[in-house]
């Protein structure tokens, strides 16, 4: 896993500068890609595959995992992924007002991707670095 060797803050703000620079691509293909044929499906799923997943859910799962000593680990664990799909999930609710400042086919995409990678970098320069925490220690 990269984050081991790199560190998972660094996989963490690697990923948000992703999703940023994802962002330009994104709207080049909304406006420009229906004439791109199998090269923009190429590109397409290429950068959805980038910008996703990749990467991000065995680093996320280790970095809050690592985060707390064992006594509290599960309650932290907890509360930290809740809070982290908490404010997602009214992602509807900021559409609807990103909807009053710029087209619909934006609002649904670009600006989330970008404020979603500059809260990952914020959020994983704010904390701590967790790849070699020992677990034994923290007991």
């Amino acid at each position: 896993m990269l984050s081991q060797k790199i560190g998972r803050k660094k996989v963490l703000v690697i990923g948000g500068l992703l999703f940023i620079i994802g962002v330009p691509f994104f709207y080049a293909f909304i406006n420009y890609g229906k004439g791109w044929g199998l090269i923009g499906v190429f590109f397409a799923i290429l950068l959805l595959w980038i910008i996703s997943d990749i990467g991000f859910s065995g680093t996320v799962t280790a970095y809050i995992t690592e985060r707390f000593k064992t006594s509290t680990r599960s309650s932290g664990f907890g509360m930290g992924y809740t809070w982290g799909v908490l404010i997602p999930s009214f992602n509807s609710f900021f559409i609807i007002g990103l909807s009053y400042v710029m087209p619909a086919k934006y609002a649904e995409t670009l600006p989330l991707l970008f404020i979603g990678g500059v809260l990952v970098i914020a959020g994983a320069l704010l904390g701590p670095e967790t790849k070699d925490v020992d677990f034994d220690k923290n007991a």
